[in-house]
């Protein structure tokens, strides 16, 4: 049998090699022995697993009335001891369920689908609100208010709803910006509370991802638990269908790839770099403008649509030296009919007014 040296560590396991059946011993610790009146055996198993489990069991017996203090003479301390740490097995359970659940959204998202009525419909993407600066808020609420009563319109945010300068250099914009934080959350909660029965998709941009990246807390995704749409602060990949017809949709807010020759460059050329196979690209971030440019890849029509901004004067913008951008909102309509053809047009008033048309046609 195997000896110990230090026999006040605690309890031990040996392994008798001679002992047929159940060669292996769990045994007390000689201070314990002595203070209890016990024998040092207390137990003999098949398995080295049994006899860990055995001296598990008798560390839990005797926690409290041994390991509290080694002496009756000395003070007692009852709580919660330094040597007490979470089972390493409670540990992979916790991060087996991490990977169940990885991999469950992994699969959920290559499915994700959007079903539209088989009449006319518009799919509205928006971006670069940037509520609490110096915005269009006038077309910021007709906008939404034209999505909110327009039969069978909807809507895409692609993120940069709001401001938020809250880190570092940004944080001293604030001081100069028109409204309060409180003012500028409680304008842009209003008019995504709007548009929240017709949303279909949301994607976050950089201003909103801050707080995420500050605090851990994701702020949007809170506010839309109880909205039926498509969530995810970076990118967004689904299928439309209608009436038998169906598009790959992808959005993003920002794009890699930029080009002084063609603003839409990135949305283009990430088809082949990201591996999706995207009929329909959507894009923000850069406030050029509301621009929207087919493109051809194997063999089939696709659209590039990168969105303007709301935002009508941009001191930071102007501090770094950017370009003004053209025209005054950050949203358009594509156009869906259930014969597969589709319209872009850069105005919502004139989508509602197609759709208008449309519906006496189908």
């Amino acid at each position: 049998m195997s000896k110990r040296k230090h026999q006040d560590l605690g309890p031990y396991i040996t392994k008798d090699i001679w002992r047929k059946g159940k060669p292996y011993c769990v045994q007390r610790p000689m201070d314990i022995c002595k203070r209890s009146g016990l024998g040092r055996h207390y137990g003999r198993y098949a398995t080295p697993k049994e006899a860990q489990e055995a001296r598990d069991v008798m560390v839990a017996e005797f926690s409290e009335k041994e390991n509290v203090a080694k002496l009756d003479d000395v003070a007692q301390v009852y709580g919660i001891l330094p040597k007490e740490k979470t089972d390493i097995e409670d540990i992979w359970d916790y991060l087996l369920k991490i990977e169940e659940g990885a991999k469950d959204k992994n699969e959920r998202e290559k499915a994700q689908r959007i079903k539209l009525p088989n009449r006319p419909c518009a799919l509205v993407p928006l971006a670069d609100q940037h509520f609490g600066g110096k915005s269009n808020y006038s077309q910021l609420r007709a906008d939404a208010e034209i999505i909110a009563v327009t039969p069978d319109m909807y809507a895409i945010n692609a993120g940069d709803t709001v401001d938020n300068f809250i880190i570092g250099k940004l944080a001293n914009i604030q001081k100069e910006q028109p409204t309060t934080f409180e003012q500028e959350l409680r304008a842009a909660i209003w008019w995504v509370e709007t548009i929240a029965p017709k949303l279909l998709v949301w994607i976050s941009g950089n201003h909103e991802s801050w707080t995420r990246k500050l605090s851990g807390i994701d702020f949007w995704r809170s506010k839309l638990r109880n909205c039926a749409c498509l969530y995810d602060p970076h990118q967004c990949v689904f299928e439309v269908e209608h009436n038998g017809h169906c598009t790959t949709w992808c959005v993003r807010h920002k794009w890699r790839g930029s080009s002084i020759f063609n603003p839409t460059h990135g949305l283009e050329v990430g088809w082949e770099r990201m591996g999706i196979d995207y009929d329909i690209a959507i894009g923000g971030h850069t406030h050029i403008a509301t621009l929207h440019r087919e493109f051809v890849k194997h063999g089939r029509k696709r659209d590039a649509i990168l969105l303007g901004t709301y935002k009508l004067r941009d001191e930071y913008g102007k501090d770094l030296g950017f370009a003004e951008s053209y025209g005054e909102s950050g949203s358009g309509a594509m156009i869906m009919l259930p014969d597969g053809r589709r319209f872009w047009t850069d105005c919502l008033d004139t989508a509602a007014d197609m759709l208008d048309y449309w519906r006496s046609k189908f």
